[in-house]
């Protein structure tokens, strides 16, 4: 079976904004999107949006941080599980440094305050926060910290009500650098990973952590020269660590079980989003194009690469998940001609196929839907219509007579980027034989609407 996208739709969250770092999660029947926004006025907040999950209504947006009058407020993350999603964010309330902050929402919006999470008193940077739930009532936050000196990492669990579970923990203390943490659950327990830098090589360390603060196993390293860190994914309980290749630009996947890494692409993307769903692994990625980009993935195993989305701006920060054959995505569009970074949604809704290896090549130069005139026309027999689809898309192609009435539908169903071609014969949908006439073919896919006259002579 092949996955492939057949429809998407675009959300702009913001417009003429200086967006950043857009995470999106489930939350029950609902959707959270969080970001980064920059002002000149008063520098950054968190912000937050609730919408429902075709994307269409917004339940409720606004400021994260209670704190509005402090500079720096950045880097935030979301998880959910159900009906409840934490964002947390270092926030530099402070003034001296920033620390690391929480916040609990529902569908409906925040509930309860604001509260902190680091217990450090010194006065120290704390950055880079990331969160996972741990079911059935347990959350776990790491960060990067700078009590002891340098960077390391630290974490701390909670109940589902905000209330700590012991002390900060630090989860590994080194003379080097330890930076930008990553924490996923595995059933009753999380695993760790995080950048680490030791005389100037870039390597990626990992560690599975219990809810009494215990280390679960041996640390693991994915060893070697310029390591970066991207992601970590989870498949039947196992983590998978997406990382890049600084040098040579592969991007690879490190199965911790294996403890090996293989190949995924050899790429220089603007930015690059990886997921599994139902024991595929799905890489998407944004490659600049001319001025703009174009959004696309692959699935593991196929050599098809597949359009999602083209855009006339530079595409950067991509992330999101997947749920019920529905991939959520957001990222930032930058414009070089206004200067703004704004927040975008795109819900891509799939669909599985036993056609293998149906996506478009890369060289492919379709950029927009079209109808082509009827071919002949008139005609007597039978017409020729001819169609572009640029992304994967449902299409219908009707025909209607001069009154407007739907005489045939030749065509309702998914298509993927391609150039089409279907015949008429001047038959109705059920096989009768039309009059002389004219008449109207009317192609339909998503907003796109076009049509073109012909005539049916006898």
């Amino acid at each position: 079976m092949f996955f492939f996208i057949v429809y998407g739709m675009i959300f702009p969250i913001t417009e003429g904004k200086l967006g950043i770092k857009p995470q999106v999660a489930p939350l029950n029947s609902k959707i959270i999107l969080v970001w980064q926004e920059y002002s000149p006025k008063w520098g950054s907040d968190i912000f937050f949006q609730i919408r429902t999950r075709d994307g269409k209504k917004i339940e409720c947006t606004g400021i994260i941080n209670e704190d509005t009058c402090s500079f720096n407020q950045s880097s935030p993350h979301v998880a959910s599980a159900n009906d409840i999603a934490l964002v947390v964010w270092e926030d530099g309330r402070s003034g001296s440094s920033t620390d690391i902050y929480a916040q609990f929402f529902d569908e409906n919006g925040k509930t309860g305050k604001n509260f902190r999470v680091d217990d450090d008193t010194t006065g120290k940077y704390h950055i880079h926060p990331h969160a996972t739930f741990v079911p059935p009532e347990k959350l776990f936050i790491v960060w990067q910290d700078l009590r002891e000196g340098n960077y390391d990492i630290y974490g701390q669990w909670i109940d589902y009500k905000g209330n700590f579970i012991g002390k900060n923990i630090c989860i590994s203390n080194s003379s080097d650098w330890e930076y930008m943490p990553i924490a996923v659950n595995l059933y009753q327990k999380v695993f760790t990973v995080w950048q680490y830098v030791s005389d100037g090589i870039y390597c990626i360390k990992g560690k599975y952590i219990s809810p009494e603060q215990k280390n679960i196993g041996n640390e693991i390293s994915i060893t070697g020269k310029n390591r970066i860190l991207l992601s970590v994914l989870v498949n039947d309980e196992i983590p998978f660590i997406l990382w890049k290749d600084y040098n040579t630009s592969f991007y690879s996947l490190f199965d911790t079980k294996k403890k090996s890494s293989h190949n995924l692409r050899e790429i220089s993307p603007l930015s690059a989003f990886a997921t599994y769903w139902q024991d595929t692994l799905f890489f998407f990625w944004v490659e600049k194009k001319g001025e703009g980009s174009r959004l696309l993935y692959q699935v593991k195993n196929s050599n098809s690469v597949t359009l999602v989305e083209r855009k006339e701006k530079e595409i950067y920060n991509l992330s999101g998940f997947v749920s019920n054959d529905t991939f959520y995505l957001v990222w930032t569009e930058a414009s070089k001609k206004d200067s703004s970074w704004d927040i975008h949604l795109g819900i891509f809704i799939g669909k599985r196929s036993a056609v293998e290896n149906i996506a478009f090549v890369e060289d492919i130069t379709i950029e927009r839907f079209h109808l082509y005139p009827p071919s002949p026309n008139p005609f007597r027999e039978q017409a020729v219509i001819k169609f572009d689809v640029p992304i994967p898309s449902k299409v219908n192609v009707t025909i209607y007579d001069e009154l407007g009435r739907k005489v045939a539908i030749l065509t309702n169903k998914d298509y993927i980027p391609g150039t089409y071609s279907l015949t008429w014969d001047g038959r109705s949908s059920t096989g009768r034989m039309l009059p002389s006439g004219s008449y109207f073919c009317v192609l339909k896919s998503g907003e796109y609407r076009n049509c073109k006259k012909l005539i049916l002579i006898k």
